[in-house]
């Protein structure tokens, strides 16, 4: 990439050097010289645009790992604990208003998922309100109600009603997260 922008700046600078060459001799064939030094350099400009283009777009449209999506979450984890079962991720703002991911972990991980941010004290709630809480919209594999009867429940919602929930099992060794972003 810098290759081709100092390529560009380069044939910027041989275009003005040739042309005021030639405005100066009077000499027509330094004009023509500076002209094609200028179809170059825009020519090297438009490739750079394309590759730089092309690499943003191929990044921007392809999926994210599960893991991708939980150490932009979550940050790294600190134990080799964590194994993702399900994820699904946000691509559109507005319309796919969440991310959602089903993962085994340990207590202690969930701890320092825990710690990073002000969650709601844990709420021990029955399994069957969980599913009476949840949307429609989410995807079939989305069923924290399906791990145990009562469930620990973490919170950080803000007044937008954006944040996390978390659905753990009591052992803390399964978790179903909901990352709201409206």
């Amino acid at each position: 990439m810098y290759t081709l922008l100092l390529n560009a700046g380069i044939t910027l600078l041989v275009f003005i050097a040739l042309l005021l060459a030639g405005i100066i001799k009077k000499q027509m064939g330094y004009i023509y010289l500076s002209l094609l030094a200028l179809l170059a350099g825009i020519i090297w400009v438009s490739w750079g645009v394309y590759s730089v283009g092309k690499k943003t777009l191929r990044s921007a449209f392809q999926p994210r790992s599960g893991t991708a999506i939980y150490e932009a979450l979550l940050g790294k984890p600190d134990t080799n604990c964590v194994s993702m079962l399900h994820h699904r991720d946000q691509m559109i703002p507005k319309i796919d208003t969440d991310i959602t991911l089903h993962f085994k972990t340990c207590p202690r991980e969930l701890q320092r998922i825990l710690n990073n941010k002000a969650f709601k004290e844990s709420v021990r709630i029955p399994a069957a309100a969980v599913k009476d809480r949840l949307s429609s919209a989410l995807p079939d594999w989305f069923r924290p109600a399906e791990m145990n009867d009562t469930l620990l429940v973490f919170s950080s919602i803000d007044d937008y009603g954006n944040g996390q929930e978390i659905y753990s099992s009591p052992d803390s060794t399964e978790v179903y997260l909901r990352d709201i972003w409206d």
